[in-house]
């Protein structure tokens, strides 16, 4: 996730640096193309 992504979200959630960080590194071990199905994301 590029810096600038990182600060937006930072600014605009509730979440930390170390919650977004740990967060996409899941997401991209369990979806290494970096896209999910409608059905996945329920």
């Amino acid at each position: 996730m590029s810096k600038e992504i990182l600060e937006d979200l930072k600014l605009n959630t509730k979440f930390s640096e170390d919650e977004l960080s740990q967060w996409y590194e899941n997401f991209k071990k369990q979806c290494p193309s970096g896209r999910i199905t409608p059905e996945e994301f329920k």
